[in-house]
C-alpha cells in the first residue's frame, strides 16, 4: 500500500502521529471524501477482499464501497501509520431482526488504556471515533452514540436530535478478526436475492450540512432537518453519480445491466433509507 496515495485519497494533510487527533482527522476525512456505495454488486462485479485489489478501487479508481471494503481497507492504513487495531464482527441491527456473525466488519484501535471503535463503512454513521471506556453520550457535531455492555458483546446506539430515544445501530465482539472471516458472508451479501445490497443501488456521502445520497432512482439531499427527494430516471444516474460522488461508470453496461443485475427498478421504494445506509 502507497500510503501517501491513500492520504492524498482522502484528503488528509495533517500529522501522521499515532495518537486520538490523527485517528480522528483520517477518520473524518475519510467518511467525508469516499462515498459508501454499492455500484459494482448492481453490476455485477464481484467484490474480492484483497488488499492490492481494495486500493486499486478505492484509491486509484476513486470509488467508495461497503463495510468489508472500505473498513478492510481502512484498517490497513491504520496499521501501517502504527495504529495498534483489531478487525470485529458487528450484527446490524434492523428492528427486532439481530444480523448473523460477520454481517457488519468495524475496528476497534487501541490507544495506551484508551480502546476506540472506529467505522468509516456503515453509511450514516459516526464522524469520530467512539471511545469504549464510557457509557456516556457521544457527540459527533450531529448525532449522539453511545456504547454499552450487551451480554457477552457491545451495543452501539444513534441517537438523532429529531429523535426522542437512542436505537441500536449494531452490536460487536470484541474478539479479534481477520479479513477472510467475513469472505462468505462478503459473498452472500453481493449476490444473494435475500441481500439489501442486491436489491437497492446505494451511494451515499455526508456534507459540511447534512448528506446527499442516492438510493434506488430517488436523489436524496439533507441539510440540517430539511430533506428534498426527486426522482432519477435511468439514464441520469451515471452522470449524478458523477456529479455528486465521483463515482464514475461507463453508461453502456450500466443501461445492459439493468434487466439483470439492477433488480432496484421493480422493487418499491425504501421508504427508511436509514436502515439501507448500513
Amino acid at each position: 500500500m502507497d500510503v501517501r496515495q491513500y492520504l492524498d485519497r482522502i484528503h488528509y494533510v495533517g500529522s501522521t502521529k499515532v495518537c486520538i487527533e490523527t485517528l480522528s482527522g483520517l477518520q473524518r476525512q475519510h467518511v467525508f471524501n469516499i462515498p459508501f456505495e454499492n455500484v459494482d454488486i448492481q453490476k455485477g462485479i464481484p467484490i474480492i477482499l484483497q488488499e492490492d485489489l481494495l486500493f486499486d478501487k478505492i484509491v486509484h479508481r476513486k470509488r467508495g464501497g461497503y463495510c468489508y471494503e472500505l473498513n478492510g481497507l481502512f484498517s490497513i492504513l491504520l496499521n501501517k501509520l502504527g495504529f495498534d487495531i483489531s478487525l470485529v464482527s458487528g450484527r446490524v441491527v434492523k428492528g427486532k431482526r439481530i444480523g448473523d456473525e460477520f454481517d457488519h466488519l468495524a475496528i476497534l484501535v487501541r490507544l495506551g488504556r484508551q480502546q476506540w471503535l472506529v467505522d468509516v463503512g456503515f453509511g450514516d454513521f459516526a464522524l469520530m471515533p467512539l471511545s469504549m471506556n464510557t457509557e456516556a453520550p457521544q457527540w459527533d457535531g450531529r448525532n449522539h452514540y453511545c456504547i454499552t455492555p450487551h451480554d457477552t458483546d457491545y451495543c452501539v446506539m444513534k441517537q438523532k436530535n429529531t429523535e426522542q430515544t437512542a436505537r441500536i445501530e449494531y452490536l460487536f465482539s470484541t474478539k479479534n478478526c481477520i479479513l477472510s472471516d467475513f469472505f462468505p458472508v462478503n459473498e452472500f451479501k453481493q449476490s444473494s436475492v435475500e441481500s439489501h445490497f442486491t436489491q437497492n443501488l446505494i451511494c451515499s456521502l455526508p456534507t459540511q450540512d447534512g448528506r446527499i445520497s442516492i438510493i434506488n432512482q430517488h436523489l436524496i439531499s439533507t441539510v440540517g432537518e430539511i430533506k428534498k427527494e426527486s426522482f432519477i430516471p435511468i439514464d441520469d444516474l451515471p452522470k449524478l453519480l458523477s456529479k455528486y460522488f465521483n463515482v464514475h461508470i461507463d453508461e453502456l453496461p450500466l443501461k445492459s445491466a439493468t434487466k439483470h443485475a439492477f433488480r432496484f427498478l421493480q422493487q418499491s421504494y425504501f421508504q427508511n433509507q436509514d436502515q439501507i445506509l448500513r
